[in-house]
């Protein structure tokens, strides 16, 4: 959490640290290949790879702050005299994906290959 200010370094008190637990990564490859004999010295490999064959979007991080620490009289926290420093606000996009797989680990790909060997 972004919480500087707070007395509690940034994590609420009555939390452990890693008490949440993300979305799971998920992938399956898979490939298929054939030799094809062709001569009594020649033969023809063929491949097919397929990356993320079920075409699976994984999320690879979430916003990971559950609370934000707030001032006295400000975002909800009521402003009470001496002793009181803030409280605790929820954070509503607590668990919501930042960032999701592209590329490699994105779509499904595909690719296809042939090998003459002789």
């Amino acid at each position: 959490m972004n919480n500087s200010g707070s007395n509690t370094g940034g994590r609420a008190p009555w939390l452990g640290r890693n008490s949440f637990t993300g979305p799971g990564f998920f992938n399956m490859d898979a490939r298929i290949g054939r030799n094809v004999p062709i001569r009594e010295r020649a033969q023809l490999h063929l491949r097919v790879d397929a990356f993320n064959l079920l075409n699976h979007q994984n999320v690879l991080s979430v916003n990971t702050s559950a609370f934000n620490f707030a001032a006295p009289g400000t975002n909800g926290c009521p402003a009470v005299s001496a002793g009181f420093s803030g409280c605790f606000v929820p954070n509503t996009s607590f668990l919501q994906p930042t960032s999701t797989s592209g590329l490699l680990l994105g779509a499904r790909q595909m690719q296809f290959s042939a090998r003459l060997n002789f």
